[in-house]
């Protein structure tokens, strides 16, 4: 029962985490980004710390149920957990109060022009790194969190963030042709959304005591490769944005790392 729980918990987050980075592509879900992400948030912490409420009063719970589990290890799982609690509590307060101005807008590539020059002050658009911004008549569009690199034919989720000055949250493509390099970045993204999957209801079982040798060494044979290929696939995605020689390397390093990875299943 403890490994199960836990191991919806980490689910929950990894599935949370592709919603956020638009691995799930979802405009109901990005206006209601931050009710959600407070109510799932809510829903891990508590489970969490209700396993650490009953191991405090039944000392005996972890072994009686062949658990590895102890309250050490939960006291970092909620720590963890509890950092994603209050970071979603602060997101919902501060969404709610522009709760009205995010709004989902079907833009041509010819309503808007993207600009990667521009002489505007990063302090007067309100948001702290800007990856490029967009003229949309009077308008301007900023691009933070997500990156667009060429104009396109598609649904923008806009919060309006001062007059006349909008954020994109997210967007997706209206059109039938994608990109060869868009179409490699999310079979990535998708990569290491599955294999982060596998590997924490891995890590999560093997917080169980199996009678059989056979079922812990067979756990611990899979643990690796799926741990290896997520992280180098989480490193490459971590890197894909960064032009240069330190981009490269670490791209070509978490690629690296992944392919190791995989390679495990061979031994």
């Amino acid at each position: 029962m403890i490994e199960i729980i836990l191991g919806i918990v980490f689910e929950a987050v990894v599935v949370l985490l592709m919603f956020l980075f638009g691995v799930i592509q979802s405009n109901t879900f990005k206006t209601k980004e931050h009710v959600i992400q407070l109510i799932v948030s809510t829903i891990m912490f508590a489970a969490v710390l209700s396993l650490g409420i009953i191991g405090l009063i039944d000392r005996d719970f972890f072994v009686n149920n062949n658990s590895i589990v102890d309250l050490e290890l939960l006291k970092a799982f909620l720590v963890l957990i509890g950092i994603i609690f209050i970071g979603s509590i602060y997101k919902y307060y501060d969404r709610k109060k522009n709760s009205n101005s995010i709004d989902v807008y079907i833009l041509k590539k010819e309503d808007y022009k993207l600009k990667w020059d521009f002489d505007i002050p990063v302090e007067n658009l309100m948001v702290a790194r800007v990856q490029a911004l967009a003229e949309w008549g009077e308008n301007i569009i900023i691009f933070s969190g997500v990156k667009l690199t060429e104009e396109i034919d598609g649904r923008f989720v806009l919060r309006e963030i001062k007059p006349r000055v909008y954020e994109c949250l997210q967007y997706s493509s209206e059109e039938n042709e994608i990109g060869i390099m868009t179409r490699i970045s999310n079979m990535l993204s998708w990569a290491l959304s599955i294999t982060s999957m596998i590997a924490v209801g891995l890590f999560a079982a093997m917080l169980h005591v199996f009678s059989s040798n056979e079922v812990n060494e067979f756990l611990l044979y899979l643990i690796k490769p799926f741990g290896l290929m997520s992280f180098g696939l989480a490193g490459f995605k971590t890197f894909q944005n960064v032009e240069g020689i330190f981009g490269i390397v670490f791209k070509l390093f978490g690629l690296f790392i992944a392919f190791v990875g995989f390679m495990y299943f061979f031994q």
